[in-house]
C-alpha cells in the first residue's frame, strides 16, 4: 500500500476514534501546502456528504433508536442531528400551541 495515498480521516480523543472515509484519496506528494488544501477541501466534502446522508436517515429514528442511530454517526455529524431534531420538535410545538390558541 502506498504510505502517502490518504483515504480515510482518522480522529481520536482519549479511547474513543472516529473515521471518515474520504470521498477521493489525496496523495501526500509535492509541495505540502497543495496536498494539505487538497485534504481539507476532501475532508470538508466528506463530512457534507455525511451530513446529507444523516438528514436524509434521520425520518424514521424515534426516541428508542436514537442513541443508535447518533452512535453509528461521527461526533459532529451527531451533534447535527440532535439540533435537527430539536428544531422539528420546537418547531410541531410552536405550530401545536398557535393551533390551540384560536
Amino acid at each position: 500500500a502506498d504510505r502517502r495515498r490518504i483515504t480515510t480521516i482518522v480522529g481520536s480523543v482519549g479511547t474513543a476514534t472516529e473515521q471518515v472515509p474520504l470521498e477521493r484519496h489525496v496523495i501526500a506528494k509535492g509541495n505540502i501546502e497543495e496536498w494539505l488544501l487538497s485534504l481539507e477541501t476532501e475532508m470538508q466534502r466528506s463530512v457534507r456528504r455525511d451530513c446529507r446522508k444523516c438528514a436524509l436517515e434521520l425520518a424514521p429514528v424515534t426516541p428508542g433508536t436514537l442513541c443508535g442511530f447518533l452512535d453509528q454517526k461521527i461526533a459532529q455529524v451527531a451533534l447535527l442531528a440532535l439540533q435537527m431534531i430539536w428544531t422539528s420538535d420546537c418547531h410541531e410545538a410552536l405550530g401545536r400551541h398557535a393551533r390551540e390558541r384560536d
